[in-house]
Formats: C-alpha cells, structure tokens, sequence
C-alpha cells in the first residue's frame, strides 16, 4: 500500500468506516471485490505507471464484466466545500472510454486512453449537502485507479495500522512488502499467530508453498503472496481426513478500531475445497469453489476489534489461506454501531418496521461508562436493550457514547419507516414433500439443486440427453404488509450462476403474493464437480432482512465414462456430509465392496431388510441422480411393491424425471420388514449388494433422522466389480429413502449414554432438559416416565425428539415421578440415561371427565374425553330431546352408557394419574327414556340401580332417577373416595331395568 493512502479493496458501503460501494441499481450496500484489479507487469507496449497506487483499479460499471454490479462509491464527510480529485485508466488494457461524476459534476469526461497516455487524473471542486461525496460513472468501462479529498470539513485521523501477512513454510523465502506468517501459535510476543480450540497451537505442519504449475490449474506467475498458504481446517471436501489437520483461528494484535481486511484464498495445486474465510465474525470470502482457470478468491470487509485481536476464523471446507492484509485506524473517541433488523447501518434507515439494536466499542483501555439514544428530539433514553419503531414516518435518532476517559461520540440516523414489512417464505419447487408439505428430511427450501452437461458430443444416443440445469425458486409473502425485496444478488465465483429474467428492483410482493425466481447454473469450464454459490435476498421483512439461498451445480463436461459425477459428488451436490470413502475424483469406491464381507464404505450401514423409523408415517423415496447407460435406458426402483421408473432420456441426470415430467418418487406404507430392490436387486440378496446404503448427513455433519442414501450399481453376480463395464462406483442410480431404519444393521454399537435428565415440576406439568449427545450418527432421543427407577417405561414424545428439551403435560401429582432419556442412534441403537427422580408435588391434578356413551365434546368451554375405561354395557343416545332441564350442557345428557339387560351390570376402571389419594367423584345422571321425548312410559319404579365405588359399602343405593327429578332433567351426585392402587374403580347394578350414567368427573381432592 503506498505511503498516505488508505486501501479501497471493494468493501459495501458501512457506517463503520464511513466509505465504501452501493449497487447503482438499488442504491444499497453491495461488496465489490471481485471488481478490483491490480497490475504487476506490463502489457502489449502500453505504458507502465510508476505511482503504485495507479496500478490498481475498480471497475466502476459492469459493461464487460455483465456477472458484477455496477457500482457507486461514497465517502462520508461534513457538509461542506471540498477538492476531488480521481484517476482512471489501466496498464494493462485500452477498451474503456472513462467517464467519472463527483456530486453530479464531471470530473473525467469520456477519456479515451492510449498506449502512450493510458491514465488521466481529474480534479473538481463541489459542494455536499448530504453528509456524502459520491462518485459515479458516466463512461463505458469505467476503471477507478483513486480518490483523493481535500477540505476543511475532514478532520485529521489518527496513525494508520497496516499489515501485510503472507502465509508460507519457514523454509520459503518472502515476498517483499509482506510479512511471513509459517504456522507458529499465538504469542503476546510476535502478537499474532494460530490457536486451537482457543489455546496457542503450533500449526506449521499446515503450511505449503506451490513452486510450480499443476496441470489444469492456473498458477498465479508473478504473484508470489499466492504461491504460499496454510490449510485452516482439518478435512478435504471428500471428508477425508488431512495427515496432522486441526481447525485453526488465526488472531493479530490490534488496538480497538476500525480495519478493512482483505483475505486471499485458493491453492495453484488443488481444487479440493469450498473456500470460506471470515473476520471478527464478518463474512470475507463464502462458500468459493474454485476451478482450474480460477484457483484463487479475494474477499473484503470491514470490521469492528473490541477486545486487542483481530481473529479470522474458517467458514467453508478444506480453506486455505493465502494471505490477509489490514488497514485501518485506532479508536480514539467510541465507536457507535447501529443496527436495524440484524442490518449494519450507515446514516440512514428505510424500510418498514425496525427494531434497533446498539453497540458502542471503546479505545483500548477504556470502558463505555454511557450509551444513550433520543427519537426526534426528545430526551436522551440510556440504551439498555434493542428498541422498536414502528411508526410510519421519518425521525431523526441521536446516539450518544461516552467512554470511561469522558470522550463522546455522536451519531445521527435517520430513519424513515414505511408501511410495509411482510414475512418472507421459500418454496423450492424441485424437492419432494412430506403430507404435513415440508420438504423430505434431507432436501431444503434453501439448497438448490442443478446439474450441467457442458457438451453432448457427436454421439447419436446423446443427442436426446435431458439434464435440469434451472430451478425456480418461489418468493413469497405471508405477512400482512408488503413485502419490499431491495437485492437478489448471486454470489461465488463468476459465470457458475445467473439469475433468469431477474425482476426490477425493489419491488413489492403484497400479503400473499408471489414471485418466481429463476436460478440457472451456466458454468462451461473447469473439471468434473460440485460449484457452488449463493443467492442473497434483501427484504423488508423484519425477522430476516437477508435470506442466503444456497446454489450446488454439478458438472460435467461430457456425458458417461470418466466424465460422470462420483457418488461423493453426489453427496455434495446435495449438500450432505456423508462420505462414501472414496475421493471425489475417485471412478469406484473400490473392487470388492460388493462382497457382503468387504470392509464398509465410508459411512456406509448394511442391513438386508429395513423398517419404518415412524410407523404413523409412510416411507417416501426420490431419485437424486442417474448416471448409467444414456439415453434410451430407463430404470426402476421399488419398496413394498411401490415402483417409480425414471426416463430414458435421463439416463445422465441430477434429479431423474418419469416420462410425464414428475420427479422419480414413491410413497408407500410398509406393515413390516421390507427389501430396496433397484433394476430387480434387492438388499435382502445374500450373495453380494448391487445397492448399498448411506445415512445422511447434514452440512453440519449431523445424521438426519430416518435419511438415507441408496446407491445402485448394476451387478449380477458375486466378484463382479472390475468385470466389464461394472467399476463399483455405485452411483448409477442414487435414491433418498426416508423414515426407515436397518433391521439388523451392520452398526452394532449403541450410542453413549446420555446425562440424566434435569426437570422442575409447577402446577401443570415439567419441564426436562437433558445434555445433547455428541454421537456423530445420532438421530435423536426418547423420553420415558416410570412411576418407579426401575419402570414400567412410558414412551413420551411419539416419535423421535430431536431436541434436548421436553415439556411433560401428562405427568402424575405424585411426591416423585421417575425419568430417563433414551438416545438412539442411526441404526437404532438404544442407551438410557441414569434415571432422574423429579419431585411432582407441585402439580395440580387435571380433572378427569368422562362423557359416558358418548364422542369427545366441549361445552362450556369444558372439554370431556370420549367414552373409555368401560368394560360391559351398551351406548344409547335419545337425540329427539331437545331440552334437558337444570343444566346448559344438554348435549351431555342426550348420552348415556347403560347395562345390556335389565337387571344387568356394567363397570369402570378409570386409571387417575395423580396416584394413590382422595378423590370426589361426580356422577351425571337424566332419564332419557323413561317418560323422554322419544322413548317409553313414564313415572316412578321404571328404573332402580345402585352404585359402588372402590368396591366397599354402596355409595348410591336403589337410585330412581323419576322419583327424583322428571324425565329428561340433570341429576348430579358427589362422594368422596379414597384409592390406594392409581384405579377407580365403579360398578353399576340394577334391580329394575338397566343400570345407567351419563357422565363421570373425577377431581382430587387429598
């Protein structure tokens, strides 16, 4: 960096270092570094400068470079007078004709550049209103080599903190301007260095330096800070682990302040990775898949130091660092950072609803002894926690810091709040549902899926070929204001994706619209593999303001053979961390591993037969990938003789499709064990495997519950692999099979046993916790009651509990109720925990109520289970009642449970949860026969019955419901009762007619 000049190296425009690009379009913060350039050498006899600081340059418009966004760079200053003075032009190229605008002013006016006068500096005196200069373009092909601003208005900064570290073995020798870092751990020493799992660790096993070319990389001649770096993680994209890898945090010693960093990725002698690489927690290079013609990624941002040290931390797979340059400037007076709605912001806020959150940073060595805001001129408020504004209009916001030296710091934000807001939902409209219209575990709304073949060749067979290269994306709005949507931009390296007839921005989608967003993987070179991207979406909606949409394509250059995407590929491509075993550039995972004996693969489980994880849902399956003969072969794949068939022109495809355009997928219901048979090989065949199977794995690396991958390879026969075209790489057919678990699995070891579970009881249930097991193939977890240690054990949760948490709304009013969780792992594995004794008292028995011969009913707002616990008697329902008197719950009357003959008997035995005590038990009689609209003659000695409970003297002897109240009236009676065994028990007998009730409720009462 020359001497006196601060670094642009195509940061968005923040707050925090008052400078930096917006997206000319949408006039939003947009980061811009793959827009930079820097010349190192002369070309073609154009003039070479000898400034440093015109050798590089920003493209301040996207005319030949159509994948950037145009941009528009401000600078914050006072309102004022100032001299602007810019360059433009490039040593290496003369296709531009440059044209510059400061406030609206020309500065370069169509400059034309030759090979003898390749730049031009402009200068201009303007005048800023607005708290910004701002620099546009008005040319073609605008290159941006600097700024410089003059005026009274700036005030003097203080001493400007640059480094400039290259990461390389200590053997290597050092690029001049840049400092070596070779791997040591941190030291208040060196004051900068790695660490490991927060401790100082040694990592100079991790570095490499790239002397010469690899075939079919670019090697970056000419650039020696690119030649070294250090492999920050300690697994490759294939999962493989690297000989002696840990994941490593890099931390610099700093003052508190403000810095730009920049980052450089990418490795000149493999493409093994997803690059991923961020500052302080701030994104500077995400989710980069490098290819053969481009290895390297650059990525900027600024950043905030509050605690002495920058730290870089790994984000993506198998990162490798190149080098890391940082510039910026001490904190003297705070820092006041503001935030709406999760966004970092500059002086002003516009959109709907914000909620408003601040932090002030100090000077080394100081403390924030104050931090306050006022709305529109009203007293100052201490910040406390973030804040809301939700009416519509404008206010200015003042934000004032102190530190614990009496130095303040002031910010002013304007923020103009819209009627608009809305609530963002995806639809990925490539994935499979389940009935409840979630996507199958293990797809997403937020990972798209494509797959490219670059050329079809001359073939004839090809020629028909089908591949899915685009997926449309739905946007939709389910909130009740519009939704306003400011940027839709596509990350990751240039030319892999493109937005399909991207719409206007903003725009507003209005409570529940839509819009259709087209993705489309465009890649034409590199090797066989996975790219990836992102597609960023900025919105209104309060609750997530920017949506990240991850982008997978895979490639192939040609169809079949060699150039086929690996199972492992496969994998990735759909974001899982699975590992067959194999490399990625792998063509099989090896001769012999269809031999039921043969060592797994990866994380392979065997299993001849299969079963449903959830036996209230049903086993859905998708083809995710075909890649066998092409294009006229179809392929069948079947459980419990559900069958789907792919089509024959997709025979070389992601994501197959039948012949009437529907995705190759199947629902079925299975009563028991079931085979997976693809091509008429099942995994029940004994003799060898032509379909083998893979839990999945999220990208996180845990195991989604009930997941699998099946991966089919056309054998027939035993020793078959390296026979002929059949090469073990079981990625002919892929299939994702869900909510099913191995019946006898090759994976015998049950998971660790998990801590007991902690519980606090209140008058309604408890609450249980419980230590997240650290299993890698676990799926999940049972929570079980007991009313002793030793059980009987009642399964809680129905199906499997994902989380460590559980409310238990059933639980017994007992002294102590008994608890454990149990964990189960991917083959269905079991542990229990320890058991917890949990203390219960507190809880309040739930009155049991019984609506006798009756449906489950609420009246009054009071709810009453159907008719259970019963053994004998009848129902019978007199519905041409209309009114029943001395109640307002007549349709609980209409009912009644009653003996078959007269005399007869009938009984309950009603289990209370609440355990051995005192209960009083209500019993709701009406005749509804006897003198009844509908029913018989009338008067008194029709019916005569008695009532036992708990099998001692008779409670209710001799009852005549006539001789107490008229026909079709609520007759009530209340007894107390204690029970000892958790059972009431109530028998009913008569001596005329039969013995009846038409409502039972049960109430503790001791």
């Amino acid at each position: 960096m020359p001497t006196g000049w601060t670094p642009e190296t195509g940061g968005a425009y923040t707050a925090e270092r008052g400078y930096g690009w917006l997206n000319e379009a949408t006039s939003q913060p947009v980061a811009r570094p793959d827009a930079t350039r820097y010349r190192t050498a002369p070309t073609g006899g154009i003039t070479f400068p000898t400034k440093q600081q015109q050798q590089g340059f920003a493209f301040l418009d996207n005319a030949t470079q159509p994948t950037y966004t145009s941009g528009v760079w401000e600078y914050e200053v006072p309102n004022g007078s100032y001299q602007v003075a810019v360059s433009v032009g490039d040593a290496n190229y003369l296709d531009s004709t440059h044209g510059v605008q400061v406030e609206g002013q020309p500065v370069i006016q169509s400059f034309v550049p030759t090979a003898t006068t390749p730049f031009q500096v402009g200068v201009r005196d303007v005048t800023v209103t607005d708290g910004k200069i701002t620099v546009r373009n008005s040319g073609t092909n605008t290159k941006l080599n600097w700024v410089s601003i003059k005026g009274d208005g700036l005030e003097p900064t203080g001493p400007t903190t640059t480094a400039n570290i290259s990461f390389r073995p200590s053997t290597a020798a050092v690029p001049t301007g840049w400092t070596a870092d070779t791997g040591a751990a941190y030291s208040a020493a060196t004051g900068r260095g790695w660490l490991v799992n927060g401790a100082p660790f040694d990592r100079s096993s991790m570095t490499r330096l790239r002397t010469t070319a690899t075939a079919g990389i670019t090697y970056p001649t000419g650039e020696p800070a690119r030649q070294g770096l250090i492999l920050m993680q300690a697994t490759t994209t294939s999962g493989d682990p690297i000989s002696g890898g840990t994941v490593g945090t890099w931390e610099y010693a700093l003052a508190n302040g403000t810095y730009t960093v920049t980052a450089s990725v990418g490795d000149a002698g493999f493409t093994d990775s997803v690059h991923g690489v961020a500052a302080e927690g701030t994104p500077l290079v995400t989710n980069y898949s490098p290819t053969g013609t481009a290895p390297f990624a650059t990525g900027s941002a600024t950043v905030t130091v509050t605690d002495g040290r920058l730290t870089l931390t790994p984000t993506g797979v198998n990162t490798k660092l190149n080098w890391v340059t940082i510039a910026g400037t001490p904190l003297a007076a705070p820092s006041i950072t503001v935030k709406a709605n999760g966004t970092t912001l500059g002086t002003s806020y516009n959109g709907g609803a914000a909620t408003v959150d601040v932090t002030a940073a100090p000077a080394s060595g100081a403390t924030i002894a104050s931090l306050t805001y006022a709305i529109g001129g009203a007293a100052p408020v201490a910040y406390t926690a973030p804040f809301q504004l939700t009416t519509v209009g404008t206010s200015d916001v003042v934000f004032t810091a102190t530190d614990s030296a009496g130095r303040t710091s002031t910010r002013t934000v304007r923020f103009e709040v819209l009627n608009i807001g809305g609530t963002l939902k995806l639809t990925n409209t490539q994935v499979v549902r389940q009935a409840d219209g979630t996507p199958l575990p293990g797809l997403s709304e937020d990972l798209l899926v494509m797959h490219r073949v670059n050329s079809l060749g001359t073939s004839t067979a090809h020629q028909t070929l089908k591949y899915n290269d685009t997926v449309t994306l739905t946007v939709a709005n389910t909130g009740t204001k519009g939704m306003r949507i400011t940027a839709l931009d596509i990350g990751g390296a240039a030319g892999q994706f493109e937005l399909v007839g991207a719409p206007a921005l903003p725009l507003v989608v209005d409570p529940g619209q839509s819009i259709p967003l087209q993705v489309k993987f465009v890649s034409t070179t590199g090797s066989r593999g996975i790219r990836s991207g992102t597609l960023t979406i900025a919105t209104s909606d309060p609750a997530l303001p920017t949506k990240v949409v991850q982008l997978r394509g895979g490639w192939m250059g040609a169809p079949e053979g060699g150039s086929e995407l690996s199972l492992e590929h496969i994998f990735q491509l759909y974001g899982s961390t699975t590992t067959s075993g194999a490399a990625a550039s792998a063509t099989t995972i090896g001769n012999g591993s269809e031999i039921p004996g043969s060592p797994l693969n990866g994380d392979e489980v065997r299993s001849y037969q299969w079963r449903k994880l959830d036996t209230a849902k049903p086993v859905q399956a998708v083809q995710l990938a075909a890649f066998h003969g092409c294009c006229g072969q179809t392929e069948t794949f079947s459980i419990n003789g559900t069958s789907a068939t792919h089509a024959g022109a997709y025979g070389q495809a992601i994501y197959p499709l039948k012949s009437d355009g529907t995705k190759t997928a199947i629902t079925t219901n299975p009563g028991g064990n079931f085979g997976i048979t693809v091509a008429g090989q099942s995994t029940t065949q004994t003799q060898y495997m032509a379909v083998k199977m893979w839990p999945v794995q999220d990208a996180s690396g845990k195991t989604i519950p009930g997941a699998w991958f099946a991966g089919h390879d056309y054998i027939a026969s035993p020793a078959q692999c390296g026979t002929g075209p059949t090469n073990c790489d079981f990625q002919d057919n892929v299939y994702l099979i869900t909510n099913i678990l191995p019946v006898a699995s090759s994976d015998t070891t049950p998971p660790v046993a998990p801590a007991a579970p902690t519980g606090v009881a209140n008058a309604t249930g408890v609450d249980l916790s419980w230590t997240a097991s650290t299993d890698a193939d676990l799926i999940g977890y049972r929570i079980e009651r007991g009313t002793t240690a030793t059980g009987p054990w009642t399964n809680l949760g129905g199906a499997l509990l994902v989380g460590t948490t559980f409310r238990d709304n059933g639980a017994p009013a007992a002294a102590t109720t008994h608890y454990r969780v149990v964990a189960v792992d991917a083959s269905g594995n079991t542990t229990p925990s320890a058991v917890a004794a949990i203390n219960t008292s507190a809880i309040t028995a739930a009155t049991i109520r019984i609506n006798a011969g009756g449906p489950a009913l609420t009246v009054g707002g009071v709810t009453w289970q159907a008719d259970a616990f019963f053994s004998g008697g009848k129902t019978y329902a007199n519905n041409a009642i209309v009114d029943v008197l001395g109640t307002t719950s007549d349709q609980l009357y209409r009912t009644e449970r009653s003996a078959t003959t007269g005399p007869g008997t009938f009984s309950y035995a009603v289990p209370v949860n609440a355990g051995a005590g005192t209960y009083q038990v209500k019993l709701h009689f009406a005749e509804i026969y006897h003198g009844a609209t509908g029913g018989g003659a009338g008067g008194t000695g029709k019916r005569v019955f008695s009532v036992n409970l708990e099998g001692g003297p008779v409670e209710i002897n001799n009852l005549d419901l006539n001789a107490q109240v008229a026909p079709m009236t609520a007759y009530i009676t209340t007894n107390t009762i204690a029970v000892t065994d958790g059972t009431l028990n109530i028998a009913f007998s008569s001596t005329v007619d039969q013995p009846k009730v038409s409502a039972i409720e049960i109430v503790k009462v001791g």
